[in-house]
């Protein structure tokens, strides 16, 4: 016995039944919807030196840094949320690592994340007001 049914409603039934195994979400995805972006900031100091410009803050496991500025601020924008890792690089002769540091980024926030860095070891420098 041959089927009756037409190509076309074959089609359509097939687009159907597609459509019905990945339900399209929010912003066009099929696997998250969308999430508002996280933010981390900070800042650099040391008892010994003050604020700390210049200093590289690093994050993993996504491929982001930033550069505390004059007043020893850093800030990165646009993450996705999750538990991230954060460490300086680039600190002056005789400062210390102060150690990674972890974040947990919520969706829409801004979290804040300070170093204290040990310079006590350190060729000195004018202390910040």
């Amino acid at each position: 016995m041959r089927s009756s049914i037409t190509v076309p409603a074959m089609l359509a039934l097939v687009g159907a039944c597609a459509s019905l195994a990945e339900p399209s979400l929010p912003g066009g995805g099929t696997d998250t919807p969308d999430v508002p972006p996280a933010s981390v900031s900070g800042r650099v100091l040391s008892k010994e030196l003050g604020v700390m410009e210049g200093v590289h803050v690093e994050l993993s496991p996504v491929d982001q840094s930033a550069v505390s500025g004059a007043d020893g601020q850093w800030r990165i924008d646009g993450l996705i949320p999750q538990l991230v890792t954060l460490r300086l690089s680039g600190l002056p002769p005789g400062c210390t690592d102060p150690g990674a540091r972890e974040a947990d980024l919520r969706p829409g926030a801004e979290t804040r994340v300070r170093f204290l860095v040990d310079c006590s070891g350190g060729t000195g420098g004018e202390l910040a007001k």
